[in-house]
């Protein structure tokens, strides 16, 4: 190619030489014409090599070939052509390179999901991210009602509008979390067969109505909770946490008080008991008048309320109702913003109000329209 270029050049020059110095039109026309030949077998040797290289390389690019006193164009159509198949190939090379990639990251998904437990989480208790100084799991507590989930103020009012909406949002939540179904699979818990003794998928029988068991009870559906008769009634609960029950170890010393006993000895199985108070001095100050409903005392007690230890730990059955008990608050002033706070209190349960471990907080705020809808 080398012998065929230098050839083609020397055949310009003479040329270009031979135009110059003729006066003859006929000379001067072939000369032309065998100078436009001479171009033109340049442009096509041009392309050839042009192809030739890309062949040999295996790879596509635009190029732009500037030639001294030599304009190279490329055919539209031949460059067209050439940026086609440069992008067929690439993306035929993205689509087999992502469909194998997700092909990859589904097989991962797969054996990732095959080896984990569908009820038993691998890591709880002291083994759980959850726990703190080497004890059992951080207990957290909840309550309803709730209209607004990220909201912690209870409104009580004598509107009967008002009434309805907040009565509906405790209702919601005690048809879809706190009834058992009668296909539930379920078995009655004691002091003889707790739940830890239950079959794997089974649950204690325990719902809404082990506590609220009359159409008549301060905190039934008739009464809306309380709510008809500014009295609120709220539910306060222990959240779920796989494996967790109360550790031995002696009772707290302010349920001692309220039991009226004084014992250091360890307890091997206590209950879970629930205590509410003003969030502040000022809020304990108003609170002055509560009753606590629970399954040790369903017809209410003044001083506490309790979760029975047979009902620990929970397993992830399918059909479980998660313990409960129900704080009515009566005498609430009006037209003041009340803090109060519920905590939890068995050996092995930890408080921290920055963390709210093992309490919860909400407001309640009592006011009375000019006149009730």
């Amino acid at each position: 190619m080398t012998d065929k270029n230098t050839k083609n050049g020397g055949d310009i020059a003479v040329a270009h030489q031979l135009l110059a110095i003729s006066n003859d039109e006929k000379v001067v026309e072939k000369l032309k014409n065998h100078r436009r030949i001479m171009e033109r077998k340049k442009q096509i040797f041009y392309r050839e090599y042009f192809v030739f290289c890309m062949i040999q390389e295996r790879k596509l690019y635009l190029v732009v070939v500037l030639s001294i006193g030599v304009n190279l164009t490329i055919d539209f159509h031949f460059i067209s052509f050439i940026y086609s198949l440069f992008l067929a190939k690439l993306a035929t090379y993205y689509t087999i390179f992502y469909f194998f990639l997700g092909c990859f990251f589904v097989a991962l998904v797969y054996i990732f999901a095959s080896i984990l437990d569908r009820t038993e989480p691998r890591y709880h208790n002291t083994e759980s991210t959850m726990a703190v100084r080497s004890t059992s799991a951080v207990v957290g507590m909840g309550f309803r009602p709730q209209p607004v989930i990220d909201d912690s103020l209870i409104r009580i009012s004598n509107d009967k509008e008002e009434q309805a909406r907040i009565a509906s949002s405790l209702r919601l939540f005690r048809d879809v979390y706190l009834i058992q179904g009668a296909d539930a699979k379920t078995e009655n818990c004691s002091e003889a067969d707790p739940a830890s003794d239950l079959p794997a998928g089974t649950a204690c029988a325990f719902n809404w109505f082990h506590i609220v068991n009359t159409n008549g009870h301060p905190c039934s559906d008739n009464n809306m909770y309380g709510f008809k008769r500014e009295e609120p009634c709220v539910l306060v609960k222990l959240n779920k946490v796989y494996g967790w029950k109360p550790v031995t170890g002696a009772l707290p010393v302010n349920i001692q008080k309220l039991r009226g006993i004084h014992s250091n000895k360890s307890v091997q199985n206590s209950d879970v008991y629930i205590t509410c108070e003003g969030t502040n001095a000022a809020d304990n100050d108003v609170l002055t008048d509560m009753t606590y409903y629970s399954l040790r005392f369903p017809s209410g007690s003044q001083k506490f309320g309790v979760i029975p230890n047979y009902y620990f730990p929970y397993r992830n059955a399918k059909d479980h109702v998660q313990p409960f008990i129900l704080v009515q608050f009566h005498k609430l002033p009006l037209n003041r913003l009340v803090s109060v706070t519920c905590r939890a209190w068995a050996p092995g349960i930890e408080h921290n109000v920055r963390g709210m471990r093992g309490m919860v907080s909400f407001q309640l705020y009592r006011t009375k329209t000019t006149e009730a809808k």
